[in-house]
């Protein structure tokens, strides 16, 4: 994710994290979720916390 941005969704199961999960392209989606900072060691990161999200495209990467 661009600037240093971290997406978190708790509590997913298997087949939803093989649908976000691929080794071979990306996944783009469209998400609902909440904004929060997150401060740990001394360090300050913006997160979102994902509520729902819609699989828009998957890109397999050719080589």
């Amino acid at each position: 994710m661009p600037n240093d941005l971290d997406l978190i969704k708790f509590n997913v199961n298997q087949e939803e994290y093989n649908n976000l999960h691929s080794d071979t392209g990306c996944i783009i989606i469209d998400i609902i979720g909440t904004c929060k900072i997150n401060e740990f060691l001394g360090k300050t990161n913006p997160e979102i916390f994902i509520t729902d999200y819609h699989i828009t495209k998957n890109v397999k990467y050719y080589f």
